[in-house]
């Protein structure tokens, strides 16, 4: 009996012993900036691993790592590949290497086109800075970014610098300049510039556009612009000229002759749909001309859905 009951404890006090959880401690989800940076790193790896060049270049950056031109090799590699943030990396890198003016432009070139102008602008004042004997392109290349970013004053000066510096006059040196003078605004200095850039390369297309511009709503400029890209395009040019200075009826009249040239000129069309939608005209197309039934109809009813209207003109140009 004695035992049975010594049993019976034993049970019972098996049964009511504690049992004591194990730790669990909940998952917390990745960041989603940093799951994103680590899946573009993983897409970036996986795409290089197929291709010959970049793993060639890798390994020499492995291998050399102040190797300039290898980094900006991967660098441009990884940016045609559609990585600009690996390639910004590399570029980056690059210039904490860098002693030659020239790698410098090829990494402010490569951060701007990995869409970092001002990235890109920032790094070359600082070199250009403690460089004054840079190159010419240097400076040009500073002028066009500081361009970009908005600093027109900063650029012009750069243009300048770079014309100064050249050992010999250059024809996209004096065009850069007229184009940062376009920018601001100063047409006749603009086109003094151009002019110039014309007298050392006649046949520059870029120089010759631009210079239509700066002439603005004289009978010059079409014959620049009708030299350079044909008549239609030339009185369509004029009409947005006319059309950004709230002469409608002049760029009808422009809009008229280049129709008649080309019916169906895409950008005149676009023109004529939105002096109708300006002045509130109907959109009248030349006499005796066609388009189709369905570039009309896009062209009248369209132009009249835009609620920021914008001309469609030849745009001003830079010779990189």
């Amino acid at each position: 009996m004695r035992i049975c009951f010594l049993l019976l404890s034993l049970l019972l006090s098996l049964s009511c012993a504690r049992q004591v959880p194990s730790a669990h401690m909940p998952k917390v989800p990745p960041h989603p900036v940093r799951q994103a940076m680590e899946r573009h790193v993983a897409n970036a790896v996986d795409a290089g691993d197929g291709d010959l060049e970049v793993q060639a270049l890798r390994r020499a950056v492995l291998e050399h790592p102040k190797d300039v031109k290898a980094r900006t090799d991967l660098a441009s590699r990884y940016l045609k590949m559609g990585f600009p943030e690996l390639a910004a990396e590399h570029y980056r890198l690059a210039a904490g290497y860098a002693e030659d003016p020239e790698v410098y432009v090829t990494v402010a070139r490569g951060l701007r086109a990995a869409g970092m102008a001002t990235e890109a602008v920032r790094l070359l004042d600082k070199f250009l800075a403690g460089t004054p004997d840079s190159p010419p392109a240097a400076r040009a290349w500073s002028g066009i970014l500081h361009d970009e970013v908005g600093e027109l004053a900063v650029g012009e000066s750069e243009h300048r610098r770079a014309i100064a510096d050249s050992t010999a006059p250059r024809d996209y040196l004096y065009n850069n300049l007229g184009y940062n003078l376009l920018l601001q605004g100063r047409s006749n200095e603009a086109e003094a510039e151009f002019r110039r850039a014309l007298e050392l390369s006649p046949r520059s297309e870029i120089s010759r556009n631009n210079l239509g511009l700066a002439l603005g709503s004289s009978d010059e400029a079409v014959q620049h612009w009708q030299s350079v890209s044909g008549p239609a395009a030339a009185h369509n040019n004029m009409a947005a000229v006319h059309i950004e200075q709230g002469r409608y009826p002049e760029a009808r009249r422009e809009l008229n002759l280049s129709l008649g040239y080309d019916p169906g000129n895409d950008a005149a069309l676009h023109n004529l749909a939105l002096v109708s939608q300006l002045d509130g005209l109907p959109a009248v197309l030349p006499l005796n001309r066609s388009v189709s039934r369905w570039k009309k109809f896009g062209m009248i009813f369209g132009g009249r859905r835009n609620s920021n209207p914008v001309a469609s003109p030849l745009l001003a140009s830079r010779q990189d």
